[in-house]
This record gives structure tokens, C-alpha cells and sequence, in this order.
């Protein structure tokens, strides 16, 4: 009997060791469920992560060449800037050149006009004195033929 009691103490503790050990391993199960969940979770994290690290690298390589192809416009809009400027730089060359020879040429006339004014006033002064010479001579003539007159006259 007192082997009897042993063993069924012995089997008492050990079905309550029993579970206490199920009860353990039913919180481990749980507990590694929770990992196992939780691995999932990263897991499709890591993928969403993924996904949107591989949206981004597109999206960065699609702006890098669009930005490549803007500096390759402006290259080019730098290069046209360029060929204008040097045009203009020559039409401005040009035009400082044409203005030169304006310049000379109005100072041409100027000068012409000048002397055609001196030139009209000096003969417009010996005409006078050309008038007030002829003048004096008709009134000479006049007095000269009114002597002859008289003279004649004085002689018949």
C-alpha cells in the first residue's frame, strides 16, 4: 500500500509536472507563434521596404536622366547663347563701323556746308561791291556824257 501511495504520489507529481511541462510548451508554442507572426511582419516589412526602395531607385534614375537630359538642352541653349552673342558682338562691331563712317560723312558735309556759306558770303559781298562799283561808274558815265553834252553844246 505505502508502494501503492508512492506511485500515486509519484504519478500525481509527475502528471502535475506533466502539465506544468504542457503548460510550458503550450507558452512556448504561443510564444514561438508570436516570433513566427512577428517574422512575417518583418518579412513583409522588408518586402513593402523593398518594394518602395525599388520604387524610389526607378523614380531617382528616371529624375538623373531627365536631369542629364536638361544639362545636355542646356548645353545646347549655352552653345546657340553663345553663337548669338558672337553675332551680336560682330552686328554691334558693324554698326560702330557704319556709325564711324556716318559720322565722318555728316562731318564732310558739315564742312562743305560751311565753306558753300563762307563761299556764298564772299560772293554775295563782291556782287555788292561789283553793284556799288557798276553804280559808281554809271554815275561817272552819266556825269562824263552830261559834260560832253555841255562841251558840245559849248562848241556849236
Amino acid at each position: 500500500l505505502a508502494h501503492a501511495e508512492i506511485m500515486s504520489s509519484s504519478a500525481a507529481e509527475s502528471t502535475a509536472t506533466l502539465a506544468a511541462v504542457r503548460a510550458d510548451l503550450a507558452a512556448a508554442k504561443s510564444e514561438a507563434a508570436d516570433w513566427r507572426n512577428a517574422a512575417a511582419e518583418a518579412r513583409e516589412k522588408s518586402e513593402t521596404h523593398a518594394g518602395e526602395r525599388d520604387a524610389l531607385k526607378e523614380e531617382l534614375t528616371s529624375r538623373n536622366n531627365a536631369l542629364r537630359s536638361l544639362g545636355s538642352q542646356l548645353v545646347g541653349v549655352r552653345d546657340e547663347l553663345s553663337a548669338e552673342k558672337e553675332a551680336l558682338l560682330q552686328a554691334k562691331h558693324e554698326l560702330l563701323s557704319t556709325r564711324s563712317e556716318l559720322n565722318e560723312v555728316k562731318r564732310e558735309r558739315e564742312e562743305l556746308r560751311s565753306s558753300s556759306v563762307t563761299e556764298l558770303s564772299r560772293a554775295k559781298k563782291e556782287l555788292l561791291s561789283a553793284k556799288q562799283e557798276m553804280e559808281r561808274l554809271r554815275k561817272e558815265l552819266a556825269a562824263a556824257r552830261s559834260a560832253a553834252a555841255l562841251a558840245c553844246r559849248s562848241n556849236s
